[in-house]
């Protein structure tokens, strides 16, 4: 009998090992995208996968490994769009625009292009890490049930 329970307990850890969602540690900046001063001093980006592993109801494995190298569930993201000019609330409204897709062992199953808006924060790096809060609950909620082409 305690050998079946066993054999549950680790049918059961498979399985919910399946169902882990792979995220990059740092989401990167499409080319051309975002100030070398905002991705050189501000790190709202590593803070979004932080975010996505916080609201999330599904799995999620934050890695340092190279996410295109990896097997079974993989979040890639990408920073498509930044406006964050210096200066905090003085300088209006601050956004950013993620792009990303699901593969689960290199098959899309899913993608999403993520917006937000703010101008909550003193100073431009607060005001990202807000929004990296913000896309990073709307980015965990899609997780739930990823659909293709969704704007969450």
């Amino acid at each position: 009998m305690k050998v079946l329970a066993f054999a549950l307990i680790g049918i059961s850890s498979m399985a919910s090992a399946a169902d882990v969602v792979s995220i990059p540690r740092v989401t990167p900046y499409a080319d051309g995208v975002g100030t070398d001063e905002v991705r050189t001093k501000c790190d709202w980006n590593a803070k979004l996968s932080e975010e996505i592993a916080h609201y999330a109801e599904t799995p999620v494995s934050i890695t340092d490994k190279d996410t295109s190298q990896l097997s079974g569930k993989v979040l890639f993201m990408r920073i498509v769009n930044v406006h964050a000019i210096g200066g905090g609330g003085f300088t209006g409204p601050k956004w950013a625009a993620i792009h990303g897709e699901l593969r689960d062992n290199g098959k899309l199953v899913g993608s999403f292009d993520a917006h937000q808006n703010s101008s909550v924060g003193l100073t431009t790096c607060g005001a990202l890490d807000h929004l990296a809060k913000e896309l990073g609950d709307d980015i965990a909620d899609w997780l739930k049930d990823p659909i293709m082409n969704a704007k969450p």
